[in-house]
């Protein structure tokens, strides 16, 4: 995807594979939170989703799909630290996410993110709350 392109659908641009480790966990914290700020933008029960538009008499639906795929317009809290890193496995950051979901929820990020009792607010909190000890490390 084009940097226009992602503009005007307010995705940052796709990193290729291992790019965004140049990222600091701070850096992809902030910019994960960015992007699943907005409701829309946000998913449970996938790292990721994209639009399969209506095909003869099937109706469109959001499919699953991995965080780092250009079509991808919906991420999971950890899938959006994937989409802007550029890598499906440990991205930079997570461990601080980890710690602020197991903090606030008692558990994992990605069973957080899952529990409909948790809400799209409450994922925010964890991102707040990991930037802020992502934060508190990088200024020791």
């Amino acid at each position: 995807m084009t940097p226009p392109e992602c503009r005007r659908l307010g995705l940052p641009p796709r990193t290729p594979a291992g790019e965004g480790r140049s990222l600091t966990p701070l850096q992809a914290l902030r910019a994960a939170r960015e992007l699943i700020a907005d409701p829309e933008r946000w998913t449970r029960s996938a790292p990721a989703r994209r639009w399969k538009g209506p095909h003869g008499k099937v109706p469109g639906e959001w499919v699953s799909t991995h965080a780092t795929d250009a079509h991808a317009r919906r991420f999971c809290a950890a899938g959006a630290l994937g989409r802007v890193s550029g890598t499906r496995r440990d991205p930079p950051g997570i461990g601080f996410l980890q710690a602020a979901a197991r903090r606030l929820f008692g558990t994992d990020i990605g069973r957080a993110n899952d529990d409909p009792r948790v809400s799209h607010a409450d994922v925010l909190r964890a991102y707040d709350l990991a930037i802020t000890l992502a934060a508190a490390e990088a200024s020791a």
